[in-house]
């Protein structure tokens, strides 16, 4: 387990969209950061012929670096590189970390490695830190809620090797996941079920059985040029492999709702093709429901899935959140396979907004407290607190005492739980100086016309200026940063084509102007 004093982070979002493109450009714009919102247009530094070469090469750290740094260089420049400059320095400062949530519109792209992002300026590969999680997050309608729940967090795990495919290591698959769960079985906070058959009729079955929140498939699986789909590989009556489409597979666990996590431990379950932009396995389940899943994108040895398995549970028992515990299982896989760009391999798809997938009663997180970390408290004196029969509870972060509760609610939601925010040890309230998003809307002043990418920017002395652009409905937000609140400073709204308007203010939030409207140029 993790220590009292380890850093657990929470994260900023910084949600980058790549558009469909024409002849190798593509339009990159920030759509939400701490810095606020940019657009830049990305010249893809491969063509056709080149990035298939590339691909194939990729067997090596070194052939991985230089690939993932073109990569970098392409997607984060200019404006875009300087939003993200800005709001990976506001997130440090807020001892936060900055997700980095990909929606990628451009088919061609989907299939990319995204994972091998190289930033030469910190010589690291950026998902090879829990700082900058690196998520794909498909742009779908319905909004997921979380699941309230109660213990055990109830795990469905299948194991299929067929008879006619390389044999895998099932029995060692399977004991590095118990070992990771151990601890958290012993204590009745989760249920690890392993399903004893291999056909599709099997999982149909044991479904049944439910209510699950996670699934954990160990296999092999694929994706189908031809078809343009992803499966993946179960087995018929005989023992020979069949192929369980995405889209049947989706239809056997999409219908469950309490199904909030599934782990695709097999190759090329991430891969998908130029044709739908959910053609792969992961980003089909998550067009039918699936909150989160986490799959590899190509072929990984059986080491590989292996340590990915250990490292992954290992992380989520340590507390972290699922961004987090993929890049702790990259960081195991490129620490294992020496001089291999394997660790690239596992991608996660969350449909989740906030990455919230589990929301857990207050009571039933005081009951499972009061389980939790017997092995630390072995022989220590246990101290009762007093009655409040005439008050409510206190709750959790109350207590400062309490550190190990955001521990135990992150392994009761295991993969799922992210906090989007989290109260300091200590605070009772809001400080004054805290974060908040500023609306203001631009006009033309002679019709009354909203104006789209109108540039609002907030100047401060000795501060870094914030800024952003306005939508097609004359709306602009700007993240204000806690260092910028209360500050004096100068609001500036320009626009083609209009005089540019100034206007001294201080930066408290109810004080700020809501709309602006711009006169004509002369």
């Amino acid at each position: 387990m993790a220590s009292e004093h380890e850093e657990r982070l929470n994260y900023l979002d910084f949600e980058l969209k790549i558009g469909a493109g024409n002849k190798g450009k593509y339009p990159v714009e920030v759509i939400n950061s701490p810095a606020g919102q940019a657009s830049e247009t990305m010249c893809f530094p491969f063509d056709e012929q080149s990035l298939r070469e590339r691909l194939n090469s990729l067997s090596s750290e070194a052939s991985a670096r230089d690939f993932g740094e073109q990569l970098f260089n392409s997607l984060f420049s200019g404006e875009v590189r300087g939003r993200y400059d800005v709001s990976l320095q506001i997130a440090r400062s807020a001892g936060k970390g900055l997700r980095l949530k990909l929606r990628i519109q451009a088919l061609e792209l989907n299939a990319l490695p995204w994972e091998l992002l190289y930033d030469p300026r910190s010589g690291e590969f950026v998902s090879l830190s829990r700082h900058v999680p690196l998520v794909r997050y498909p742009e779908i309608p319905r909004p997921i809620e979380p699941l309230q729940i109660s213990p055990p967090l109830r795990i469905l795990g299948m194991v299929v090797s067929p008879s006619d495919l390389m044999p895998l290591n099932v029995e060692q698959e399977k004991q590095r996941v118990e070992k990771a769960l151990e601890g958290l079985q012993s204590q009745g906070l989760v249920k690890l079920e392993w399903l004893t058959g291999q056909t599709w009729r099997d999982l149909q079955q044991a479904m049944k059985g439910g209510p699950w929140h996670v699934f954990h498939f160990i296999g092999h699986g694929g994706f189908d040029q031809k078809t343009d789909g992803g499966f993946i590989v179960l087995a018929d009556e005989k023992g020979k492999p069949h192929r369980l489409w995405a889209n049947e597979l989706s239809r056997l666990l999409a219908d469950h709702r309490s199904l909030r996590l599934v782990l695709l431990n097999s190759c090329e379950g991430a891969r998908g093709g130029e044709g739908d932009i959910f053609s792969s396995t992961a980003a089909t389940l998550v067009r039918r429901g699936i909150p989160a899943v986490v799959a590899m994108q190509d072929e990984i040895t059986d080491g590989a899935a292996s340590e990915f398995s250990h490292a992954f549970y290992e992380a989520l028992a340590d507390g972290l959140p699922v961004d987090a515990a993929v890049t702790e299982a990259r960081k195991a896989i490129s620490l294992a396979v020496s001089d291999a760009a394997e660790w690239a391999a596992p991608a996660l798809f969350l449909r989740s907004p906030d990455g919230v997938l589990f929301n857990l009663p207050q009571k039933e997180a005081t009951a499972m407290n009061a389980g939790a970390n017997t092995k630390e408290q072995k022989g220590m004196k246990q101290e009762t607190p007093s009655a409040a029969p005439n008050n409510e509870p206190k709750k959790w972060w109350q207590h400062p005492q309490l550190w190990w509760v955001p521990i135990i609610v992150a392994l009761i939601a295991l993969a799922g739980v992210i906090f989007t925010t989290i109260v300091d040890k200590g605070d009772k309230t809001p400080t004054p100086t805290q974060n908040f998003t500023y609306q203001i809307r631009v006009q033309a002043k002679d019709t009354g016309e909203y104006l789209l990418d109108a540039k609002v920017i907030i100047e401060v002395v000795g501060k870094a200026p914030l800024d952003s652009i306005t939508d097609a409905n004359g709306l602009a937000r700007i993240l204000v940063s806690s260092s910028h609140v209360n500050q004096p400073g100068m609001l500036i709204v320009e626009a083609k084509g209009y005089k540019r308007y100034m206007q001294n203010i201080d930066l408290i939030k109810d004080s700020l102007p809501h709309t602006v409207q711009l006169e004509l140029e002369p």
